[in-house]
Parts: structure tokens; sequence; C-alpha cells
């Protein structure tokens, strides 16, 4: 299981520690590489380069790397974006992206990740939004992007990591898509909504188990916005 983590300047010191506990504690082994993409400029790769030097599996890249596309709203925006490029970083079947803020408390054993060959996954209930009008547009527009009904639409993959990606259909996903999508004015969706929505137009949801509360923050898995 390789790990992502997309960063910049004001996060380097939180995405050093995320690559610290997972070089310590590993997602699924002690052996894959810890992918770092730094959304920033010039100075701020050289600076994360040595800040990251001594991480064991810890490999520095900078976004231009794996995209050219740099018109965002904001480095949020981008950041989903680059979650998805980082694919081209990943030789695994398999990735999970890790934001900055995130780090493990313990080791996260390949039976928390997969059952069988399916990806074990935490969907929420479309309901659960019902009061979040935000999210409901979100995940609407994912719809509308891949021309599905949202009718259809009773779960979909929470917004927030720890999720895994299935690295081909990603792959196939972006060669299908703009990056526009994320921070449009008009109908701005999310990076695991947009996934999720061509996971169930390509029929294939089936890549993953639901499982209850699947690494909510406090189960291996911490964060800390400070």
């Amino acid at each position: 299981m390789e790990t992502v983590i997309i960063t910049y300047q004001a996060d380097l010191g939180r995405a050093v520690r995320a690559a610290n506990s997972i070089s310590l504690y590993g997602v699924g082994n002690l052996i894959d590489p810890i992918h770092i993409v730094i959304n920033d400029g010039p100075a701020v790769f050289e600076q994360a380069q040595s800040l990251f030097s001594n991480i064991k599996r810890a490999q520095v890249y900078h976004y231009t790397d794996i995209s050219t596309w740099i018109h965002a709203r904001s480095g949020w925006w981008s950041q989903q974006w680059l979650k998805l490029q980082a694919y081209k970083l990943v030789s695994t079947e398999w990735y999970m992206p890790i934001d900055s803020d995130m780090y493990l408390t313990r080791s996260i054993k390949h039976t928390e990740l997969f059952s069988g060959r399916r990806a074990i996954c935490n969907l929420h209930d479309r309901s659960m939004y019902q009061n979040n009008k935000k999210f409901i547009e979100y995940i609407d527009n994912a719809c509308d992007y891949w021309k599905v009904d949202p009718d259809e639409i009773f779960q979909i993959l929470r917004e927030t990591p720890p999720n895994t990606l299935h690295r081909n259909s990603v792959s196939t996903m972006l060669s299908e898509m703009s990056p526009w999508v994320f921070g449009s004015i008009e109908k701005p969706s999310l990076e695991f909504y947009i996934y999720w929505i061509y996971l169930h137009k390509e029929n294939c949801t089936d890549l993953y188990q639901h499982q209850k509360n699947w690494f909510w923050f406090g189960n291996g898995f911490a964060q800390d916005n400070s």
C-alpha cells in the first residue's frame, strides 16, 4: 500500500510528522514508498527535500512532476486534483492519499485495509448530509459531471481521507475528465465524490466493501489542525 501526502509550505511540519508516522508504523507494510508532493514553489520544494531526507521510504516530488494544471481557485482545490494525479507515482494496485494534518498512532494491518481483493471503505448514506446543503451540492455536481441520476446514489464514499484509491480506475477516469470541476465557480465537487460516482457509472463499486466507521479518527489515524 503506497501512501501519498500532498502538502505545501504552511503544512510542511505536519507533513513531516505524517511521513514519520507512516515510516515508523506502516500502512499495510513497512516496504512501500511514501510519496510527498509539494504543491508550492521551487524554494519550498528544495526545503522539503531537506526536511524529508532522513525519513525512510519518503520520496519527494514537485507538483509539476505529475500535473501542469495550476489554475485552481485555491490550494485546497488543486490538492484534490493532485491526489488523483498521484496515481502516476504509484506502482501498486491501490494507494492511499493522506492529508498533512493526519498521522498514524499504530501500525495499520493489511487485513484492516482489504477483505480478499476488495478494499474496505466507509460509505456514507446520502441522508447524513441532509442538513449540509454544500455537500449535497457536491454530490449532485459529481452526478451531473458523469451524467448519473442523483436518485441512484444512496451511499457515497466519505469526503475525507483516509480512503483507498484503485490506481487503474483513477488512471482511466482522469483520461475522461478535466480538472476544472475542482474549484469550479458554478458546479464544484470533491475528489472522492467524483471518483465514487465514476465507479458507479462504470459498475465498479464492487471493488470495495463497506465497513461502518472504518478508520475514523481515533482508530489508528489521528488528526491535528494546530
